[in-house]
């Protein structure tokens, strides 16, 4: 795969690119996550999400709290959005 992202130079490497589904898997702490997780531990791939996945995720925590009126109801949510936001840093992220 050749990655550019902004004015940096292009670079050729082997990645293993998890789309929107994988992605949420691992963050649901269920059989097919952990099962997941454990094939991207014995990888010897770099690991990356697509901006889309970014959105994807971002779009969806986000309708969740505008469903939510009350904003006592909207706590949990926002929670979710910020932990998500948090483990994005730990992956490279591909246009």
């Amino acid at each position: 795969m050749v990655a550019s992202i902004g004015n940096s130079k292009p670079t050729t490497k082997k990645l293993l690119v998890l789309d929107t589904d994988h992605f949420s898997e691992l963050e649901r702490d269920l059989d097919p996550g952990k099962r997941l997780t454990q094939r991207l531990i014995s990888s010897d791939l770099d690991k990356a999400l697509t901006i889309i996945t970014i959105e994807e995720e971002m779009r969806g925590w986000l309708a969740e709290i505008n469903r939510r009126r009350d904003p006592h109801g909207q706590i949990t949510p926002y929670a979710k959005l910020q932990r998500q936001v948090e483990a994005f840093s730990d992956w490279m992220i591909l246009p």
